[in-house]
């Protein structure tokens, strides 16, 4: 039996950044001088477009675009869980449908307790239902290239954001930097199987007093990987019947 760790992607984000946020982001910066060293403009959890991390009524966690790059993986779930200690992403691929929508919790809660916003809005959940009926959304939708920062909320986010947010908040902030961007990685496992390409393309202009366009492209594929033992009778009719070209364990 073979199991596969990962599939054909192409995933495919824009951003579009209006001029009211572009102010908003203005104002921001000049009441919390975000130029001074560790200051982050954030916007999950308030409603005052001056606060930082330092100075929240509750604690955000903050992961940059610089963190999600020190992370090799080839989906963002992934990284997500190697950047927060309360943030668990399981793999099971020989679980149907979960093998390619990753069920993921926050602070040990069902999947869909944890609000997935994009720019502050309300992301749709997938279509597909995991373990007690949990309805998720696929947070590998997300390029790794087209996210600006990622704010995490766990304390207090249900009386904020309603029901759906009993175990947090996940806020995806998206790149809206003018230019060209290009990213690519490489990686296979320790017994050279399970090779994985990834390469990430982000272009962007700038619309004026409109604010900008942003488009980002992420291609990624994953080898067949296995770390079973073969059972002895399966290997005795392996020898018996070669005919049925059974693949030989790793």
């Amino acid at each position: 039996m073979k199991f596969l760790t990962g599939c054909a992607l192409l995933a495919l984000n824009s951003a579009f950044v209006a001029p009211l946020y572009a102010q908003t982001t203005t104002d921001s910066a000049e009441s919390a001088d975000p130029d001074a060293p560790g200051e982050v403009i954030i916007v999950t959890g308030t409603r005052d477009v001056g606060r930082t991390q330092f100075d929240t009524s509750a604690p955000v966690d903050i992961i940059s675009s610089d963190a999600i790059d020190t992370v090799i993986c080839s989906d963002l779930a992934t990284v997500l869980a190697r950047q927060l200690p309360s943030f668990n992403v399981q793999r099971l691929p020989a679980a149907d449908g979960q093998a390619f929508v990753r069920p993921a919790s926050l602070r040990g809660l069902s999947p869909d307790h944890t609000l997935v916003m994009v720019n502050g809005k309300r992301y749709h959940r997938s279509a597909l239902l995991g373990s007690r009926g949990a309805q998720a959304p696929d947070l590998n939708t997300f390029p790794g290239l087209a996210v600006k920062q990622v704010e995490v909320l766990r304390n207090g986010a249900s009386a904020q954001y309603g029901s759906d947010a009993i175990a947090g908040v996940i806020n995806f902030i998206l790149d809206d930097t003018p230019g060209l961007q290009m990213f690519g990685q490489y990686s296979q496992y320790y017994k050279n199987d399970g090779d994985t390409y990834q390469a990430d393309v982000q272009g962007g202009v700038a619309l004026d007093d409109r604010g900008s366009l942003v488009v980002t492209a992420e291609y990624s594929d994953g080898a067949a990987t296995s770390r079973t033992r073969q059972r002895p009778d399966a290997i005795a009719l392996q020898e018996a019947r070669p005919d049925l070209d059974i693949p030989n364990p790793v």
